[in-house]
């Protein structure tokens, strides 16, 4: 061990019979020591700021971390709402198929458009409703709307002749034609 180890031991490890470290060093013994000293400080202040820089980045890290955790419950819960819509979006469609109201729709139980599909013809069979295939793939006619006849307001109105179709199925019914 070196003199100013032995130094820095003693004066760590103080005992009653030894005499104090700075008179039995000398001059060079207590300018070593004092370097050793500042030397520890140094290295004490060093260590403290690594501590609190590791702290921080600790720190740091927890906080992106929750940041993740955010977004991945995020994306957790727009996926269940993806998957919930694309069900009921297939529901929709098969009732529209089927010739069901919405009310039925909401009945229809599957998770597949094939399984809904399905379900569709059991609740039309058990509502009475005809289950033949043409007819659940059909588009049901839509209602004719009248047609009108438009004038010119410059031009006098002429007489409603006979091929007025409402005219011709009153008098049909009253008797008249």
């Amino acid at each position: 061990m070196s003199e100013s180890a032995e130094a820095a031991t003693a004066e760590t490890t103080p005992d009653s019979d030894a005499p104090a470290a700075d008179e039995v060093l000398g001059d060079a013994g207590k300018r070593a020591l004092e370097r050793e000293r500042e030397a520890r400080k140094r290295a004490e202040a060093e260590a403290k700021a690594n501590a609190d820089a590791a702290r921080r980045l600790a720190e740091i890290e927890e906080s992106q971390k929750t940041e993740t955790q955010k977004l991945t419950d995020k994306l957790t819960a727009a996926s269940t709402q993806l998957s919930e819509l694309s069900v009921e979006n297939a529901r929709l469609r098969v009732a529209l198929r089927h010739g069901l109201t919405e009310d039925q729709a909401r009945r229809l139980i599957g998770s597949t458009e094939e399984e809904l599909d399905e379900d569709a013809g059991k609740l039309k069979e058990s509502l009475g409703l005809t289950s033949s295939e043409e007819e659940s793939t059909s588009v049901p006619a839509l209602p004719q709307r009248p047609r009108e006849q438009l004038r010119s307001g410059s031009q006098p109105a002429t007489p409603i002749g006979d091929d007025d179709v409402l005219l011709a199925a009153l008098k049909k019914k009253v008797g008249a034609g």
